[in-house]
C-alpha cells in the first residue's frame, strides 16, 4: 500500500512539474507572439504614417501677376481703313524692368476690348479670337515679355459718328495660371482651337 501510495504521489509530482513546464512554454510562446504583434502593429504604423506623409503636404501655387507696358500717346485725325501704330506689351513680373518675380508661376493670358468695336487689334498667329476675347496660344513664363499687339486698324466701315470724337481704346486683361489645368474650370468657354494648341506646347 504503502509503496503504492508513494509511486501515486511520483507521478502527481510529474504532471505537476510537467504542467508548469508546458505552462512555461506557453508563456514564452505567448511572450513571443505578443512581441511580434506589437513589432508588427509598430511597422504597419510607420509605413502607414510615412505613405501619408508622402501623399500630403504643402501645395505652394505661383502668384499671378503681370506689368502693363503701353505708350500713352494720342493720335489724331484718322480716317476708317487707317492703321495705327500702337504697341501694348505685358510682362510676366511684378514691376516693368522684370527683375521682380518673386513667387510667380507660368500663367495663359486673354484680353478683351471695352467702349468700342471700331477699333480692331492687327494680331500675329499666336493669338485665337473667340467671340469678344483674344487668347494668347501659349503660357507665358515668369519674366517673359508678350506683345498683345503693337497696331490696330480703325474699322473701315466706321460712320461719321465718330467724327470729331475721343477715341478710348480700354483694354481688359486676364490671366489664369498655368499649371493644374485651371484653363478648364476657370475659361470653360475658352475655344477648342486654343486648347488644342495649349496641349501642343
Amino acid at each position: 500500500m504503502y509503496f503504492i501510495l508513494y509511486s501515486s504521489q511520483n507521478i502527481t509530482m510529474r504532471d505537476i512539474y510537467k504542467t508548469k513546464k508546458r505552462n512555461k512554454e506557453i508563456f514564452i510562446l505567448s511572450s513571443l507572439l505578443v512581441g511580434l504583434m506589437l513589432v508588427l502593429l509598430l511597422v504597419f504604423s510607420l509605413a502607414y504614417f510615412f505613405r501619408n506623409k508622402d501623399t500630403s503636404g504643402q501645395i505652394t501655387l505661383g502668384d499671378i501677376d503681370f506689368f502693363v507696358i503701353s505708350s500713352n500717346q494720342s493720335i489724331n485725325n484718322i480716317v476708317p481703313g487707317q492703321v495705327i501704330e500702337k504697341k501694348v506689351s505685358i510682362i510676366n513680373a511684378k514691376n516693368s524692368s522684370g527683375t521682380d518675380l518673386q513667387g510667380l508661376g507660368k500663367i495663359f493670358l486673354k484680353f478683351s476690348l471695352t467702349d468700342n468695336s471700331v477699333l480692331v487689334p492687327l494680331l500675329n498667329n499666336n493669338w485665337i479670337k473667340d467671340r469678344n476675347f483674344y487668347y494668347y496660344c501659349d503660357y507665358i513664363e515668369p519674366g517673359e515679355t508678350v506683345d498683345l499687339f503693337d497696331r490696330f486698324v480703325f474699322d473701315a466701315t466706321a460712320t461719321n459718328n465718330f467724327q470729331s470724337k475721343n477715341l478710348n481704346f480700354n483694354i481688359q486683361l486676364y490671366a489664369i495660371q498655368a499649371e493644374n489645368n485651371a484653363y478648364i474650370e476657370l475659361w470653360p468657354d475658352a475655344p477648342n482651337e486654343w486648347k488644342e494648341r495649349i496641349l501642343q506646347n
